[in-house]
């Protein structure tokens, strides 16, 4: 009876534990808007954007491109292409990471 207790604890604590993982993901996701392809390269025309950052997928070539635009709000994007946005992003002198 005590180990069927100890293993409940035990798998009680993992489940809490993935909780936490899922939802501190959700929180730091939430801090950036969902923008379209074509917002974003109307914000790159206009010379909004300041900072970019490029998450490859595991999926490779897709990834997600996180930016800064110049009023201070966070967006971002899921790209196809993950070697097509660098070039876009060369071509426009961007700096990315």
């Amino acid at each position: 009876m005590g180990k069927s207790k100890g293993f409940g604890l035990y798998l009680a604590f993992i489940v809490v534990l993935i909780l936490i993982v899922y939802f501190t993901k959700n929180i730091s996701e939430s801090k950036y808007d969902n923008y379209t392809f074509k917002d974003f390269s109307e914000a790159l025309n206009n010379k909004q954007i300041q900072a970019v950052t490029i998450v490859p997928s595991e999926d490779v070539p897709m990834g997600v491109v996180k930016f800064s635009l110049s009023s201070g709000q966070r967006a971002k994007i899921i790209c196809s292409d993950v070697k097509e946005m660098e070039q876009i992003l060369r071509d426009a002198n961007i700096p990315y990471s």
